[in-house]
């Protein structure tokens, strides 16, 4: 398949070797459905880094591909880094306590100090796992100024 900036918008971010995977994959790939198939074959059938395993849940959540993250998190659930996708995609399928999960382990990453981008992938997580399940899941706002909203 051609580049298309789904994929390649992290290129100028990611390590060399996780790049490297994603663009193989990527030209053996006939479309973004197929890209999705054979990023989880690589990291289903092989061990993978985390990064690569990443990738293959958030592209596989894009793709709406649900069963293929949960047969990923059967082999790489213990990652917190991987967590926050993870829980997203069982609050998305209805398990609504997902959501708390999804905030503490993307909090959990944040705390590390991570690169940019992907501080602002936790910080989007967060956002999505709320928006996708209001009015199910309510949080109380942040104090502002030491007041309670």
């Amino acid at each position: 398949m051609d580049p298309i900036g789904t994929i390649t918008c992290y290129f100028p971010f990611i390590d060399e070797d996780t790049k490297n995977v994603l663009e193989t994959v990527m030209s053996e790939a006939s479309d973004f459905y197929d890209f999705v198939h054979r990023l989880g074959d690589v990291v289903l059938k092989s061990d993978s880094t985390v990064m690569v395993v990443y990738f293959a849940i958030h592209f596989s959540m894009i793709g709406m591909e649900y069963k293929l993250v949960d047969m990923i998190r059967e082999k790489y659930g213990h990652h917190t880094v991987l967590g926050p996708n993870l829980f997203f995609s069982s609050a998305y399928q209805g398990t609504y306590e997902d959501v708390k999960k999804a905030h503490e382990l993307a909090d959990a990453v944040l705390a590390t100090e991570p690169d940019d981008w992907l501080a602002l992938e936790m910080h989007l997580i967060k956002f999505e796992v709320d928006m996708r399940n209001y009015p199910k899941t309510m949080y109380k706002p942040a104090p502002r100024n030491g007041c309670v909203a």
